[in-house]
């Protein structure tokens, strides 16, 4: 057990060395008085250059040992790969990055107390030409690769395996590439529900960064679903659009276990259709997005009533951008309806 005595401290190992990533999570924390611990600079990694695993490994057993800490906050990407970026261009074997999981096994040995949450994403495939955060052939190939996904995912159904060639203009060594690499990080991502049906993880989000109704992620998406209908532990494990605001909602839901405190969110959008539709960039709808986020930051959803009232501004039906109105809403302007919402609400006394 924790000492009470000593100021409670949540260790962070996240999905990558930007702010949003490192410090956003230690402003949430240092809003309930909470120290957040992040690893050195020197260990996390730098734009492309992947961190170091190992060291990150041992830093995580170091921080479970000390009895400040009162929860782990663990980003699979960056202790697997030493990064998302890394995720995305590491060539290391199936076989290493799997077994770097067993840091989560011996921590659970050492104190069994210990809560862990983690986050672990579904492998993107951008659809542009930038190699910026992607393998170099990305400039030639990337938005034929992210087709081939798109394709790949609508024959799912299909018993024929077609001739590569019928599938896409992409060289074979290239697809070969690429679908390795996404093949072993499907495989760490069901590994990651075996954690949580052993009772390693407290908590698991399998979160899709920049995807699609139709992808190579949205597909793998489908088989991890499988397992978690078939895992009775898949239950607790969500699943939903997302990357970089994850570890700042696990630091919160961190927050909340340790207080023992579950916050209450009511949910409204001024364009209720809105609430059904599927943003870009991601593969499901707002309501159901936002419904998995509340949850992930370890607070409930509520009809009416809640302690926080949460206003959505949904996207355009056009998927032009996220602030066009419609001519068939009564107030065209959408932007103008969300924030006479947010008024509305305010007035009401409600926390917006």
């Amino acid at each position: 057990m924790s000492d009470p005595t000593l100021r409670p401290r949540i260790a962070l190992l996240p999905l990558d060395d930007r702010p949003v990533n490192v410090k956003l999570p230690g402003d949430v924390a240092a809003v309930a008085g909470v120290t957040l611990d992040v690893p050195p600079a020197e260990i996390l990694p730098s734009y492309r250059t992947a961190g170091d695993a190992d060291a990150l490994g041992g830093w995580l057993r170091e921080r479970a040992a000390d009895p400040a800490t009162v929860h782990l906050v663990v980003s699979v990407d960056m202790l697997l790969y030493g990064g998302l970026i890394s995720s995305r261009t590491s060539h290391d074997t199936t076989r290493d990055v799997l077994a770097r999981l067993d840091v989560l096994r011996e921590v659970r040995r050492m104190r069994p107390d210990l809560p862990i949450s983690a986050v672990s994403l579904v492998t993107r495939a951008s659809n542009s030409y930038s190699a910026a955060e992607e393998p170099t052939y990305w400039t030639e190939h990337g938005k034929e690769i992210h087709a081939l996904g798109g394709d790949a995912h609508r024959l799912l159904g299909e018993t024929e395996v077609l001739p590569l060639d019928d599938l896409t203009p992409v060289p074979a060594e290239v697809v070969s590439d690429y679908s390795s690499r996404r093949l072993r990080n499907h495989i760490v991502n069901l590994s990651t529900l075996g954690l949580m049906e052993d009772e390693t993880l407290d908590f698991l989000a399998i979160t899709a960064d920049d995807t699609a109704p139709f992808a190579a992620g949205s597909a793998e998406q489908v088989w991890l679903r499988h397992w978690m209908r078939m895992l009775p532990s898949g239950r607790r494990v969500l699943m939903y659009p997302g990357a970089d605001e994850v570890g700042a909602a696990l630091v919160a839901r961190a927050l909340a276990a340790n207080a023992g405190v579950t916050a209450s969110f009511s949910v409204t959008c001024a364009d209720a259709d809105g609430m059904e539709r599927v943003p870009p960039y991601e593969n499901m709808s707002l309501a159901a997005s936002a419904s998995r986020q509340i949850r992930a930051a370890g607070a409930e959803e509520v009809a009416t009533g809640g302690d926080v009232t949460l206003v959505l501004h949904a996207p355009d039906p056009d998927r032009h951008d996220m602030f066009r109105g419609r001519p068939e809403v009564v107030d065209a302007d959408a932007v103008a309806g969300t924030v006479a919402l947010v008024r509305e609400r305010l007035d009401a006394g409600e926390h917006v």
